[in-house]
């Protein structure tokens, strides 16, 4: 067609800084007038030999060109904008599902702007972002502009382009991260300013598949895309985070979602949705391993590990916590013992022992809360007996003491008696003593009791 032909002339023109600027305004307004009939086909091949022509310029400017391209800019903006929505409503016409539609448009936008908008550290960009006047921000937001017009013409696009865009996005990131120039993390950041304004918190847009990429963002260390994935992310419900995960891949995606959810900054309202996974098919190795990544990151006299948001998701994955399995499950059993151990080994460093005392006032609190869960069964003895070696540590033990003896004194019955039995195993005489004390004193205020006689049964046990 001749007008794929001429502009495909006047693109080569310009890239080799041999076209007035002007001469697009010509350009521009044909295409208005007739972009509507060229085909799908030849829609999409222009589109993409636009993309080849730019990218060949980019790679092999110089700096001078800069300003030349800069003269381009807009009209390769109003071009690329009109080109891309006939290719829309010719996929439209040809009565392409919306899935299909979203494909085919964002490859044909990647492909057209990515030579304009993409961050690389592999060529010079076809205009700098750190100049005083700079044309990099406004062909941004008119590529941002061109995505949008996507979701307009096309209704049902919008969680399929986001998709996409949110892979795009993190490789791009990822592709810089190391050796990125002062220039593309510049151009970095202006990206990802611009991408926050999508729809994402309208859409339930993320796929397990993408955990990859969260797990490696998180592993940057680089707060500005953590804090920008962290949005992105906010209104993505428990099903989501899981939705179609094969059933042999649920352990490994609910661990890689246990190592974002402990490990980044997201919001309160991400955190929350942790208490709806179904973390009994957590292997019980990735619950330890998440324990100690999040006591080693976390470490810090001056913020105790209990008042950190993320400790409640590795409550929740340890199921000691609003647990979903059956009480008798011995698996969960397991893994709440080992969470209980891990949690009183972290607490008892000597440099924490100021938080001790509100470390043993959380661990008894959700002791307590499953106890009720748990009737019926012994677990509460061992969750407690793991729970009180902390007084075989000095000297978290003389802070934890005055703490376990205020606690036990009010607490039922059954909770009493599970308390007799763990102070039997304290080797250290004096806080046996003490706890011995507090729990049976609390156990014979309820007469109906077994008294001295449950005592003694606990005890010789």
């Amino acid at each position: 067609h001749e007008l794929a032909a001429h502009i495909t002339r006047c693109a080569r023109a310009s890239a080799a800084c041999a076209l007035p600027p002007q001469h697009w305004t010509h350009v521009i307004r044909a295409t208005q007038d007739y972009a509507k009939l060229l085909t799908f086909d030849q829609l999409g091949n222009l589109l993409r030999e636009l993309g080849v022509i730019w990218w060949e310029a980019r790679t092999g400017m110089r700096a001078t060109k800069a300003t030349y391209f800069a003269a381009y800019s807009t009209h390769i903006a109003e071009l690329q904008s009109t080109l891309q929505r006939a290719f829309v409503a010719a996929a439209i016409a040809l009565s392409y599902a919306p899935e299909r539609v979203s494909l085919y448009a964002w490859s044909a936008l990647q492909e057209s702007w990515s030579a304009w908008v993409r961050p690389f550290c592999g060529a010079s960009p076809l205009m700098p972002a750190t100049e005083e006047d700079e044309a990099y921000t406004p062909m941004l937001r008119q590529f941002l502009l061109n995505i949008r017009q996507v979701m307009l013409d096309c209704p049902g696009t919008e969680e399929h382009l986001l998709q996409q865009i949110f892979e795009w996005t993190v490789q791009t990131f990822l592709a810089i991260y190391q050796g990125g120039t002062m220039e593309s993390g510049v151009q970095m950041s202006a990206l990802l300013v611009d991408f926050a304004a999508l729809p994402w918190n309208e859409h339930q847009w993320f796929r397990p598949s993408f955990l990859q990429f969260a797990v490696q963002v998180c592993a940057s260390k680089d707060r500005e895309m953590q804090c920008w994935c962290a949005e992105c992310w906010r209104s993505i419900v428990a099903e989501t985070w899981i939705h179609g995960a094969p059933d042999d891949q649920l352990a490994p995606t609910l661990a890689s979602i246990l190592f974002l959810f402990t490990a980044m900054p997201l919001h309160q309202q991400t955190l929350e949705q942790a208490a709806r996974l179904p973390w009994w098919r957590l292997p019980e190795a990735a619950m330890e391993e998440a324990f100690e990544r999040f006591f080693a990151q976390y470490h810090d006299p001056q913020h105790p590990y209990h008042e950190i948001p993320q400790f409640r998701v590795l409550l929740l994955a340890s199921e000691i916590q609003a647990p979903s399995t059956p009480p008798d499950s011995p698996q969960s059993r397991h893994k709440r013992c080992v969470a209980v151990s891990r949690w009183v080994r972290a607490a008892a460093a000597p440099s924490l022992v100021d938080h001790v005392p509100g470390h043993t006032d959380c661990i008894l609190k959700v002791i307590a809360d499953i106890a009720a869960y748990l009737a019926g069964t012994d677990e509460v003895e061992e969750l407690l007996t793991r729970a009180a070696v902390i007084m075989c540590m000095e000297p978290a033990a003389t802070a934890a003491m005055p703490v376990w003896q205020r606690v036990v004194s009010s607490w039922p019955p059954f909770l009493s008696v599970s308390c007799v039995a763990a102070a039997g195993h304290l080797v250290a005489f004096e806080y046996f003593a003490c706890l011995a004390d507090i729990a049976v004193t609390a156990l014979l205020r309820h007469k109906e009791e077994g008294g001295w006689e449950e005592v003694s049964a606990r005890w010789q046990a």
